[in-house]
């Protein structure tokens, strides 16, 4: 029974890749956003929607729990995305019994991962994109004059806090015994 994590950096869009490696493992996908849209809507939803609606961040005790609950239901294997992101949350999976088998870690270039990242305007809130929406003028948006709100030094902020997690995630999933597998961007591979 397949029983898979896989996680990626800033820059990837990690449902999708995810839904890749569960086709090609036959079994289905389980996003952490997902899992918990449905669970907030449910009879024991409660305490959670209000976290949520009160801009508090929900404990990672209590993400496992749902989704650990959602994962046990099925026999014949799994791919998760979205959270085990940090050893903490692995190993709460693993106290809920729904240890991976498997992880595949997602990679891209930093160039491409920073590329990728939208701008959002940090007036209008409009989006900018360096591949799809390109401002005429780099970091100002072209519809109010506005900034864009993600620079280069946030993005490399951010892949450094991936490259840290990740490295931790690989030492105690292989110290675990768990696959660890490293694909590039499933994306990138089929183009």
């Amino acid at each position: 029974m397949r029983k898979v994590v896989v996680i990626s950096g800033p820059g990837l869009a990690l449902g999708e890749a995810a839904r890749w490696v569960a086709e090609r493992a036959g079994v289905p996908c389980f996003g952490l956003g997902d899992l918990m849209r449905k669970y907030v809507q449910g009879p024991m939803g409660e305490p959670v929607r209000r976290l949520v609606n009160e801009h508090q961040r929900v404990p990672d005790e209590l993400m496992a729990g749902i989704v650990a609950e959602r994962l046990v239901a099925e026999e014949g294997g799994w791919v998760l995305y979205g959270f085990a992101c940090i050893v903490v949350q692995a190993e709460l999976l693993a106290r809920h019994g729904c240890e991976p088998n498997s992880v595949v870690e997602v990679v891209l270039s930093e160039h491409e991962a920073s590329e990728r990242l939208k701008r959002t305007c940090t007036q209008c809130r409009t989006s900018w994109h360096v591949y799809y929406r390109l401002p005429r003028v780099a970091g100002v948006c072209d519809l109010c004059g506005g900034g864009l709100d993600l620079p280069d030094e946030v993005i490399a902020e951010r892949i450094g806090q991936y490259k840290q997690h990740a490295e931790s995630l690989r030492t105690y999933f292989r110290e675990r015994g768990v696959s660890f597998e490293t694909i590039s961007d499933p994306y990138i591979i089929e183009t």
